[in-house]
């Protein structure tokens, strides 16, 4: 192949050429579906205004679940779950040790703990033979989180869930649609939380989406959506617990149900474009793309590879291998980012300097000393520094651009020596 782009060859992918669909992607029925909420009155609000009761109920018809409430935002969705379950003061929530802010954040807000279990090193989720030793008399749920697109091994934690009386609440923000043993994110746990970011599968201006089958949880979860009445009552005042505003808006609903209409087609864009990819590098030594377990629908929120420089004969550690490897790609024209840095998890300042809301707590619940060190979750480290999300190949405008990517990959692996600066011995 060519000289190198890093070293002033011609790049892989031209400059200007359309790579990717904007996103959302919104189309004349899209944007009707928000007037018709201005015409019809945006004073209409609550859980039974027609936009939002409509998704709802066509939602929880689509996972495959009882009962289902939009909410705010993903994080929300989250916390009534950990509410619905049962978390209180001083219980213990395990939580994946690679998951975005918003997981641990739902267990603080019911004043529990998060306890981090490592992950799995092909499917970067939740590993269950770390479960049980992370299990205390303080432990009231688990937290997989649906990471990617691709499901947590669901057969697996329900187990352990089961045989230690335990709740499981998932973090499904980025799984709309994603599917396990048939049957979909939001139905095979006791509550999960979506969300409507705009740059989800599902996107919605902003909010969330909250699924459980058990009427006892929905009732529990949901007293924390409003803060003074219960839902799916006559309108009055008593105050019956603590709660928050959770509450959405029509125009985000209408914007969402429209959206809902088009998600399985979308999402087989997604799986067309990756799989096309990981074809072709599947092909290349030192490099993992993203691994689907047999059972499993992966609809690709993102497109993450591993980078495994040690399969190569290279003695380099995995983040300066990642460095030099993804320069070269972005100089190719590939885009490559970083969702969650070192700063992760159980690296999160929160966790180590424990403030939590002030004074120490909730960590003074406890009567045992909770430390939060990255290196008891070596493949949670090991994942951060070693690997990269391919940006936008899920919503590449062609297979023509994607393999445009892999070609990007191949000129590297190609040009390895160079773009490591190693003399001889690759």
């Amino acid at each position: 192949m060519s000289k190198l782009a890093i070293n002033g060859g011609k790049r892989v992918i031209p400059e200007d050429m359309p790579m990717f669909h904007a996103w959302p992607m919104v189309d004349e029925e899209d944007k009707q579906a928000i007037l018709d909420v201005f015409y019809r009155g945006i004073g209409i609000w609550g859980t039974n205004a027609p936009e939002t009761a409509a998704l709802q109920e066509e939602w929880a018809k689509y996972v495959g679940v009882a009962h289902c409430l939009l909410t705010n935002s993903g994080t929300s969705a989250i916390h009534i779950g950990v509410r619905g379950v049962g978390v209180g003061a001083g219980d213990e929530v395990l939580v994946s040790a690679y998951s975005y802010g918003a997981a641990p954040a739902a267990v603080f807000h019911q004043s529990a703990i998060p306890v981090f279990v490592d992950i799995e090193p092909r499917t970067f989720m939740m590993d269950p033979t770390k479960i049980e030793e992370r299990i205390t008399g303080r432990t009231r749920a688990i937290m997989p989180v649906h990471i990617f697109g691709l499901t947590a091994d669901m057969d697996a934690i329900n187990e352990i869930a089961t045989k230690h009386d335990l709740k499981v609440v998932t973090d499904a923000a980025q799984a709309a649609g994603s599917e396990y043993n048939g049957r979909k994110a939001g139905a095979i746990e006791d509550a999960a939380g979506f969300s409507l970011n705009p740059t989800k599968n599902l996107p919605g201006i902003e909010g969330g989406l909250f699924t459980t089958n058990n009427p006892e949880v929905f009732e529990k979860g949901t007293m924390c959506s409003q803060n003074i009445q219960l839902l799916g009552r006559e309108r009055q005042y008593p105050v019956y617990s603590l709660g928050f505003n959770y509450r959405s808006n029509e125009m985000t609903a209408a914007f969402a149900r429209s959206q809902l209409r088009k998600l399985d087609e979308l999402n087989e864009m997604r799986i067309k474009n990756c799989n096309r990819l990981t074809e072709r590098l599947k092909m290349l030594e030192g490099l993992q793309p993203p691994y689907v377990p047999e059972g499993c629908k992966h609809t690709y929120h993102m497109y993450r590879v591993r980078f495994e420089p040690k399969e190569l004969g290279i003695e380099m550690p995995y983040l300066q291998f990642r460095e030099k490897v993804t320069a070269a790609l972005e100089a190719e024209g590939v885009r490559c980012a970083q969702w969650i840095d070192a700063q992760a998890g159980p690296n999160y300042p929160l966790f180590q300097v424990q403030e939590g809301y002030g004074d120490g707590w909730p960590w003074k619940w406890h009567n045992r000393n909770i430390k939060y060190n990255m290196e008891e979750y070596p493949e949670t480290k090991k994942f951060i520094e070693a690997s990269t999300e391919i940006v936008g190949v899920p919503i590449a405008k062609s297979l023509q651009v994607v393999d445009l990517i892999a070609d990007a990959f191949f000129k590297i692996w190609e040009h390895k020596e160079e773009v490591l600066d190693i003399q001889g011995g690759v």
